[in-house]
């Protein structure tokens, strides 16, 4: 289930990448 956690991270990036 990384749908939910790569939709947040897209969502809110935080610096991330």
């Amino acid at each position: 289930m990384v749908s939910r956690v790569a939709t947040r991270v897209e969502n809110a990036p935080i610096g991330t990448k």
